[in-house]
């Protein structure tokens, strides 16, 4: 880690003179002052596309396990007081922390929302959680325009802060470690009144979770990145700052390189992001689509395969349970996505379950496939993420695809039409056609809305169809 300035008890004391400098001043000015007005029409473009994307994800993830067990717990355990926000898809009410803590998990359940590649991790998804918590507890005085803005505000500062964390840290931490950085700037942003940003984000990121996401790569259970926990100590951390409670300053702040944070505001971390359409971890994302490449070339059946190799950078091969038996080891294990991908051509919500894990075919494809790590493929990661395949056959012959990438980033991005195809089908089966029609309109006209009331209400009331 790199050594603390020093001035740093100077900065400590005075708390509002920031080392990195952004267009418009310190980063708690760009948190106060961003408007709507200064987004470039393109990232205002993605940015609607992403809160769709979230909001997708969120309607399929209510069905998981994990997902019911989070909410059930938080409406008993954060009981609504003065602060009171409804539960993603659920409509039961709780308090504002308890509510994001809930909404992150939910999202965290199903690995579907966007991400960045340098970041290593998630910024939106724990930010969209909290955020609809905050402005559910103060709807009145909320427009679209400033939920946006909010949502700006917390990929910029979160991705920025996920950046600068793993060059001081060697260990590879989940988004929860950092992404709670950026929820303490968007609520900020979000509630409109003088808060003391500084300590705000200082307290998330002194409170964080340490999230060891390889830890749960290789022992895959709910933990997972941390997102819930992101969303619920930024938000707490901006009640406490508002109320008088001091921070210490952040130190991916203070103590990573200048090209981080000078750019605040002219590079847009949003025009970054990748769309994953495999409810799997990104790191499986590669070794699916040179799967999916090489069934549909040679036409291959599942009886047809008898054993597969994947060549893939060394952080992938971790993800080596073959026979998953809860959702969490399925979308950690890179044996079943190849699996899957060669029985049903996809890994989705529909592959999640006990009937597949249980799938003799599935099990005998999962229980081939040999990983191996790439010396050359390994230095890529994080930037590129890359795989190759080889598939042997009951004949004797073998096809190997090409090298392949993740797909959904700007190098291979996926057309508005796509993303749209994604949120309906992970939409209309739980929601219905007319409330999934009704919401996305909802959210691709926020920056239309004065309040946001209809958004709040199409997200938090419960589901109409049922499972």
């Amino acid at each position: 880690m790199a050594s603390r300035p020093a001035s740093l008890p100077e900065v400590v004391r005075s708390m509002n003179v920031l080392p990195r400098k952004s267009p418009n001043g310190t980063v708690a000015d760009f948190v106060g002052e961003l408007s709507l007005d200064d987004v470039p029409e393109p990232v205002l473009d993605q940015l609607l596309l992403a809160v769709l994307d979230l909001s997708g994800t969120a309607a399929a993830a209510v069905r998981t396990p994990m997902s019911v067990l989070v909410r059930d717990y938080c409406a008993n355990a954060f009981p609504a007081g003065a602060s009171r926000s409804r539960l993603l898809f659920d409509g039961r009410m709780c308090s504002v922390p308890g509510a994001a803590l809930a909404n992150g998990t939910t999202l965290d359940s199903l690995d579907l929302s966007d991400g960045h590649n340098e970041a290593k991790g998630h910024a939106g998804a724990p930010a969209f959680a909290a955020l609809l918590a905050v402005a559910d507890s103060m709807p009145e005085r909320v427009s679209g325009r400033d939920f946006l803005a909010a949502m700006v505000v917390a990929y910029e500062i979160g991705l920025r802060s996920g950046v600068a964390l793993h060059r001081q840290l060697s260990e590879y931490h989940g988004s929860g470690t950092w992404a709670c950085i950026g929820v303490a700037a968007a609520a900020a942003r979000l509630v409109r009144e003088p808060v003391p940003v500084d300590h705000a984000l200082g307290i998330a990121e002194y409170n964080a979770p340490r999230a060891p996401i390889s830890r749960c790569t290789e022992y895959p259970t709910m933990v997972k990145d941390g997102l819930g926990w992101a969303s619920m100590v930024g938000v707490t951390a901006l009640e406490m700052a508002r109320a008088g409670f001091t921070g210490a300053p952040a130190g991916v702040l203070h103590e990573s390189g200048r090209d981080i944070w000078s750019d605040l505001g002219s590079r847009w971390y949003l025009l970054e992001l990748y769309f994953r359409m495999w409810s799997a971890c990104r790191m499986a994302h590669p070794s699916i689509e040179a799967t999916v490449a090489l069934v549909k070339k040679h036409r291959l059946r599942p009886g047809q395969i008898r054993t597969v190799e994947v060549v893939t950078f060394a952080e992938a091969t971790k993800m080596a349970k073959a026979i998953p038996a809860s959702i969490e080891e399925a979308q950690y294990s890179l044996p079943f996505s190849v699996s899957s991908s060669i029985v049903f051509n996809e890994i989705g919500i529909n592959q999640l379950s006990a009937e597949v894990f249980k799938d003799p075919e599935i099990q005998r494809i999962a229980g081939s496939v040999r990983l191996v790590a790439d010396e050359e493929y390994s230095k890529l990661w994080p930037i590129r993420r890359v795989a190759r395949v080889a598939i042997s056959l009951a004949d004797g012959s073998t096809v190997t695809s090409e090298e392949h990438e993740s797909k959904g980033d700007p190098r291979s991005a996926y057309p508005p039409a796509t993303l749209r195809a994604k949120y309906d089908r992970a939409t209309i089966p739980f929601l219905g056609e007319q409330r999934s029609a009704e919401l996305a309109g909802h959210l691709l006209g926020l920056d239309r809305q004065e309040r946001i009331d209809g958004v709040l209400d199409s997200l938090l009331s419960p589901r109409v169809a049922q499972y």
